[in-house]
């Protein structure tokens, strides 16, 4: 049996394995817990890591910026106001931590 037109089939048509398969797949709200995906258990097939070699740093990763001073004293900042006041202050040059 289909949802709709979407194609999608209902929980509640799918045997219980199935059922706890596609309920994984979704995002549970906070109230619930937020609790998403399968709890993975080891097998028989585990087997002991004896070596692991250290990752190398991900070419990637961002440089690590120094902290930003902050201007400690009134600052007059001009500009058009507009819907709220953070992208006014954005708008009319001002840094994001000083907005």
């Amino acid at each position: 049996m289909q949802h709709g037109d979407l194609g999608i089939p209902r929980v509640a048509d799918l045997p219980i394995d199935q059922q706890h398969q596609w309920q994984a797949l979704g995002v549970a709200p906070l109230s619930s817990g937020g609790v998403t995906g399968v709890v993975m258990a080891p097998s028989a097939a585990v087997q002991p890591l004896e070596f692991a070699p250290k990752r190398a740093a991900s070419p990637l990763a961002a440089p690590i910026q120094p902290p930003m001073k902050l201007p400690s004293g009134p600052l007059r900042i001009s500009g058009q106001a507009g819907d709220g006041l953070y992208w006014s202050l954005r708008a009319a040059g001002a840094n994001p931590q000083v907005a």
